[in-house]
């Protein structure tokens, strides 16, 4: 901000050591600087195939602007070449293109089971990240999931470099609100949480009185621009297998702190006198660093009658899609919306919809067409929401 550093790098001898001092030059600041962040980067060129080898800190010295001894703790990293594009050996780059994005996450969801493709089978693993250890166990399950995470999330340098929380908790407690006459909403709500970035969760109701419909993450698992996968697996016998895990977007924490909705599940009742009932099954919350966190559940099974939203939104469940998404919006007033959908540039794509709506939450679907029928390419859209002098925008991903 402001100050300028000098920065000398010397290669003493061919033997693999390299030296490197750097000085802070104070332009009417202080000169010390405090923090997380990059100190120096290093670009290394790839003399031999299937090369490996170990970086240390041979001396560190590090000092503070009177030149007393900083003292810091270092620790090795190993190095390895990861191939050529088409070859990769990057664990969870699914499409061989040396990088960890959405397209392998869309890799994954098709390999997810029953499927159980053996491509996507990278769980669970042991060590640390990204070379990690996998023990394929013959599923793509949370597991798969959870090793997907830590592998994005170290990508996308996004860990948190702050101490490892090795517990925390959190309670976990529910409610049922009726959105209309048939449908039911049932929200998962988490106080004091810490740190959490995956999670998977086995959810038991009365299948005979309800049909699930759909799921979605709440606002505490997206409070910035990143993405969260969801996974959900339906039983014929009413239970709910959720997966989820934050794919967070460059320069955001890959775990979220506080409390909030974490996500909720829309039930068609099928028998008007009947009362939705659930119960958590299994639970397992996981840190950035694959620690687990640890929650306490309770339940608030009351009955609420439908209620008006008493803001804007929306959102739209699965992004990415690739062949139709379902789009979800909440009016807390009656009046006429227009919901379009628009490139990157503003230009219009396709109108989902422009007539009156009641106040209340409303569901409509988009199948990745555009107003003359012909299907999109793939690629990032906006979807936009007007309604009288609001305007909502929310990003979606269309994969192909």
């Amino acid at each position: 901000g402001g100050a300028s550093s000098t920065f000398i790098q010397e290669i003493k001898n061919p033997n693999g050591r390299i030296e490197i001092s750097t000085t802070r030059l104070v332009n009417g600041q202080e000169p010390g600087v405090t923090g997380s962040g990059l100190l120096a980067q290093i670009s290394l060129r790839i003399k031999a195939q299937e090369c490996t080898s170990v970086i240390e800190f041979q001396t560190p010295d590090v000092r503070h602007p009177d030149g007393s001894q900083l003292y810091v703790t270092s620790s090795g990293a190993s190095l390895r070449s990861i191939g050529t594009a088409g070859d990769s050996e990057l664990l969870c780059d699914f499409d061989d293109d040396l990088d960890i994005d959405t397209r392998d996450f869309a890799f994954l969801s098709t390999y997810w089971k029953p499927g159980n493709n053996a491509n996507g089978d990278v769980g669970p693993a042991a060590g640390a990240v990204p070379l990690l250890t996998p023990a394929p166990d013959a599923l793509v399950n949370y597991e798969d999931l959870f090793v997907f995470t830590r592998m994005w999330n170290w990508y996308h340098a996004a860990v948190l470099s702050g101490p490892v929380l090795a517990k925390s908790t959190g309670d976990l407690t529910w409610r049922q609100i009726k959105t209309t006459n048939s449908d039911c909403r049932l929200s998962f709500h988490l106080e004091n949480i810490q740190d959490l970035s995956m999670g998977h969760l086995i959810v038991g109701y009365n299948a005979r009185d309800f049909a699930f419909k759909s799921a979605q993450a709440g606002q505490l698992l997206q409070p910035d621009a990143s993405s969260v996968a969801l996974l959900v697996d339906e039983s014929s016998t009413g239970a709910l297998e959720l997966s989820f895990s934050r794919l967070s977007a460059i320069g955001s924490a890959a775990g979220v702190s506080g409390t909030g909705v974490l996500l909720t599940l829309d039930f068609e009742r099928l028998d008007d006198n009947a009362n939705l009932h659930v119960q958590i099954e299994e639970i397992d919350f996981r840190s950035p660093r694959n620690t687990q966190i640890y929650v306490k559940t309770a339940i608030d099974n009351a009955d609420y009658s439908a209620q008006i939203p008493e803001h804007y939104a929306l959102a739209n469940y699965p992004n990415p899609f690739n062949s139709q998404t379902t789009i979800e919006f909440q009016l807390p007033e009656a009046g006429k919306i227009k919901m379009e959908v628009v490139n990157i540039l503003g230009q219009p794509v396709r109108t989902i919809a422009e007539e009156q709506f009641a106040a209340g939450t409303h569901k409509v679907v988009w199948d990745g067409a555009d107003d003359s029928g012909a299907q999109v390419v793939s690629g990032t859209f906006l979807l936009r929401l007007q309604a009288g002098s609001q305007s909502i925008v929310h990003k979606i991903l269309y994969l192909k």
